[in-house]
C-alpha cells in the first residue's frame, strides 16, 4: 500500500486491456481485493462507481466483500 492506503489494484482501475491484464496478474499473486483507501473508499466500490463491470466481477470472484461501503 502507498501513503494513501491504496494497494496495487487501485492502480489497475482503468478500462484498458493492459490494466485488465495487470489486474489479473495481481489477483493471481494474492493482491488484496478488500483494500480500502485511507479516505475510506473500498476497491470494489471505486470500480463500481467507475463503471468497470469486468473488474467488479473479477473482484467478487476473487472474494471481495459484496457489502463494501464507504467508511
Amino acid at each position: 500500500q502507498d501513503k494513501e492506503g491504496k494497494g496495487i489494484l487501485f492502480y489497475c482501475l482503468a478500462s484498458t486491456k493492459r490494466h485488465l491484464t495487470a489486474l489479473k496478474i495481481a489477483l493471481e499473486h494474492g493482491a488484496n481485493v478488500n483494500n480500502v483507501s485511507n479516505d475510506g473508499v473500498p476497491l470494489l466500490v471505486k470500480a463500481a462507481e467507475d463503471g468497470l463491470e469486468e473488474f467488479v466481477d473479477d473482484f467478487l470472484h476473487a472474494g471481495a466483500n459484496p457489502n463494501s461501503k464507504h467508511v
